[in-house]
């Protein structure tokens, strides 16, 4: 195959020599264009500007060169490189400021991101610098089409247009990497970001080069701002340092209204200020090496620490690590949180492992550039916060049951032992299992999200097998057809209730028979208490009204009828005006959670029922190819109704609960 491409090589070679090529070809024709202009009259327009000509344009590139270094610190956080905004913002602005003016801009600054941070590696860098550049390219592209179609009409605005849309494509399909892994932060916010700050970078730039026009020659903005994207485009596909020739060419075509000297002599002041002034400010920063950083007292706990802080967790929602949410921890590992990111906030969820370490979150949250909050933490944690100035609020109260004195015959479960005499009556079935029919689970779940307007997340867990092998479920059946579930956490002295899932025609009652199931195997497995998840809380001046609302109000009374005491959390930010920005992320991260990366539950492939493979909770095995779609296990047909009985204290938890849990819980 090689030799048959063999005559292609040469091509390979002339590409190489493309950027000079190019700059050769365009300062020629440049040259040949002012062939018969008089230099000096470029001097005398120099000289004609005024002071705050030039000190106008310097501001505009100041702020010009903050907003290019957004590009960084977006492009580092879709990455997960865990590089403080502030350094990935000082680094693209020296690569950028010294890239742009000596050309090779990938090479050039790759290298000085390199130099700047010694903490990542080159191929981190290499992606780093790669992404940066299609990413502006992808931002520009849209811009520059956009302005060019709302500026000009005829066939330069629909040529621009098209290339603009063919370059969108072509940079979207290059960058559809694995999410996962290779860019874990890419979200359409994150385009929308690039976005902003590519127009913000490219709109000051425009103003510098008007600012270095004379004022009664000064275009209309759109048209100027067109004119220079279209301009910084050309200089961009001609690789040539600093776009020298194509971009001068693209403005000489696109402004014929204003003479040629004053705007090759603005054009020529533009790249003093724009170009030479912050490479020789980035040669200089260069200069000395950077050191490396601080890092922060709380690393991201991974493999066996992992599993050693999941065994030890303060609270079964630790489970929510299964789904995505982070476990960070100390040097010695004594201390740490469960956190999740949400917008712009570091969010704790729960109580944190040994003591709170509050100034420790404070450093992890300014390395990532995000504001430390805690979400749902206790009254210890949320007094520790109040004393180190934090400002602290009463957010929802966690219904929990203590296994020790609980029982259905207490006067609190008087409602509760009424639903599950109705359900005994309708021959409902329940049983903790973990054979997971996920088709019907899955069928199951769709229906609940159509009724509810699809499920919650970001504390809340959410339908997804790669969870679900990590929980403790419940399935409830009328005959053999699965009419609800339910799911908890199991920590290591408690459980959480998590999803509760059940079919329009579900009996009255079936969530409180699969709860009481799920208490009763909590019981048995040696757990202290259960908690029945949070209800909110407002302050005293609302709670009158939003506790009326119909979804709080069902929920508190679903929970109250268990009879279980009621337990305060809290959020907590470092000012007042954070814990108003932080409710408002949290209760978005809630409300609109993004999409799960999932198995397919498709009947065609898993048509069976389906447990983790021995040992590995990651891979699933198929059992019984063979067998009917819509088979059930038999232990879903031995299966006993849950009883009253079977849930006071002293006589265990149903046969169920006994009988059909003999494989080993999967390791954490």
């Amino acid at each position: 195959m090689t030799s048959r491409f063999a005559f292609l090589r040469p091509l390979g070679h002339v590409g190489k020599l493309l950027p000079v090529l190019a700059l050769i070809g365009c300062l020629y024709l440049l040259l040949d264009r002012l062939d018969d202009f008089e230099m000096q009259d470029i001097g005398a327009a120099m000289g004609q500007l005024s002071g705050w000509q030039w000190l106008g344009a310097m501001v505009m590139t100041g702020v010009s060169f903050a907003a290019i270094g957004q590009y960084d610190a977006v492009v580092h956080r879709v990455l997960g490189t865990g590089v403080r905004p502030a350094r990935a913002k000082a680094a693209g602005m020296l690569a950028i400021a010294l890239s742009q003016t000596v050309g090779f801009s990938s090479l050039s600054g790759g290298l000085v991101r390199l130099r700047c941070l010694p903490e990542l590696d080159l191929w981190t860098v290499t992606r780093l610098t790669v992404l940066v550049s299609l990413s502006f390219l992808g931002s520009w592209a849209v811009l520059a089409g956009s302005v060019t179609l709302l500026s000009h009409g005829g066939p330069v605005s629909l040529i621009a247009g098209l290339i603009a849309g063919l370059l969108v494509v072509i940079i979207w399909r290059v960058t559809q990497l694995q999410p996962d892994s290779d860019l874990p932060g890419l979200s359409p916010r994150i385009g929308a970001d690039l976005l902003l700050w590519t127009t913000v970078d490219t709109t000051c730039a425009t103003l510098v080069l008007g600012l270095l026009l004379p004022p009664h020659l000064m275009p209309a903005f759109s048209t100027l701002f067109a004119a220079y994207l279209l301009a910084l485009g050309a200089g961009l596909l001609s690789q040539s340092p600093a776009g020298l020739g194509a971009f001068e060419l693209t403005l000489l075509l696109l402004l014929p209204q204003v003479p040629e000297g004053p705007l090759l002599a603005a054009v020529l002041a533009y790249r003093v200020i724009y170009f030479l002034i912050p490479a020789l400010i980035a040669l200089a920063f260069l200069v000395r090496p950077a050191a490396l950083p601080a890092q922060p007292t709380l690393q991201t706990a991974v493999g066996a620490a992992r599993s050693r802080a999941l065994a030890q967790a303060p609270h079964a929602d630790w489970g929510l690590m299964h789904q995505g949410a982070e476990i960070v921890l100390n040097a010695d590992q004594s201390t740490g949180w469960l956190l999740r990111p949400a917008g712009r906030c570091l969010v704790t969820i729960g109580m944190p492992l040994g003591c709170a370490d509050l100034s420790g979150l404070q450093g992890l949250a300014r390395q990532r550039g995000l504001a430390p909050v805690l979400y749902k933490c206790d009254n210890r944690t949320a007094s520790q916060a109040r004393k180190q100035g934090w400002a602290v609020i009463r957010i929802a109260q966690d219904a929990v049951l203590r296994l020790d004195d609980w029982s259905l015959d207490q006067p609190g479960c008087r409602q509760l032992r009424r639903k599950l005499r109705h359900v005994q009556a309708a021959g409902l079935q329940t049983h903790l299992t973990r054979t997971l029919p996920l088709p019907e689970m899955a069928h199951v779940a769709a229906l609940w999200s159509v009724r509810n307007a699809a499920e919650k997340g970001f504390s809340m867990g959410q339908f997804d097998p790669a969870l679900l092998w990590h929980q403790r479920v419940i399935l409830g059946y009328l005959g053999d057809k699965l009419i609800g579930f339910a799911s908890f956490h199991q920590g290591p002295t408690d459980w959480a209730l998590d999803l509760m899932r059940y079919s329009p025609d579900a009996p009255a009652g079936t969530m409180h028979a699969l709860v009481c199931t799920g208490i009763a195997a909590a019981k048995d497995s040696g757990a202290a208490q259960v908690s029945l998840a949070a209800v909110p809380v407002w302050p005293d001046r609302w709670a009158c009204i939003c506790a009326s609302w119909p979804g709080v109000k069902g929920l508190r009374q679903f929970k109250g009828s268990f009879g279980p005491a009621w337990k305060s959390l809290y959020l907590c930010a470092p000012t007042p005006t954070g814990l108003i920005f932080a409710a408002v992320t949290i209760a978005a991260a809630i409300n609109m959670p993004p999409t799960l990366t999932t198995i397919r539950t498709d009947r065609s492939r898993f048509g069976q029922s389906i447990k983790p493979a021995f040992g590995d909770v990651e891979n699933f095995q198929i059992e019984n190819p063979g067998q009917a779609c819509d088979a059930q296990d038999q232990t879903f047909r031995r299966a006993s109704a849950v009883t009253p009985a079977a849930l006071r204290p002293g006589t265990g938890h149903p046969d169920d609960v006994q009988s059909h849990d003999q494989r080993p819980f999967p390791p954490a």
